[in-house]
């Protein structure tokens, strides 16, 4: 998984295996959050059905009531993204998800969400979806 730059920040990982935070920003209750963990859903027969559902699964961390539009799909090295925005009354989020196979028991998810009050940082969403790699 990529290092991301300032200003994002290592953060307490529980419950994922890694994670990394925008700092907050005034008035707004969602931060900017890039995660990886084992796939926390069941793999599906086709990475891209495994992607699509780990994307809506990644709705449990926006808030309630979110809906997705689909932006980018396509495949990567043993696996696929996502990238999409999440709308929620009045603001969004821009979104991806890559899930890669590394041979292990569960697949590996990404997960990088930004929203509308961070913009600046939407170019990260693209520098997760391109820099993740299976080790080995």
């Amino acid at each position: 998984m990529p290092r991301l730059p300032r200003p994002w920040k290592r953060y307490g990982a529980a419950p994922f295996t890694t994670k990394q935070v925008l700092p907050k920003q005034r008035g707004t209750a969602l931060r900017g959050v890039f995660v990886t963990c084992p796939l926390p859903i069941m793999k599906q027969k086709s990475p891209r059905d495994t992607a699509l559902l780990a994307a809506r699964w990644t709705l449990n961390h926006h808030p309630k009531g979110s809906r997705i539009t689909w932006l980018a799909s396509q495949p990567v090295k043993r696996g696929w993204m996502l990238a999409y925005r999440v709308t929620y009354g009045k603001h969004s989020s821009r979104a991806a998800v890559v899930v890669v196979d590394g041979g292990m028991s569960k697949p590996g998810l990404a997960f990088v969400s930004v929203p509308d009050s961070q913009r600046k940082q939407w170019r990260d969403i693209g520098r997760v979806a391109s820099g993740v790699r299976v080790l080995g």
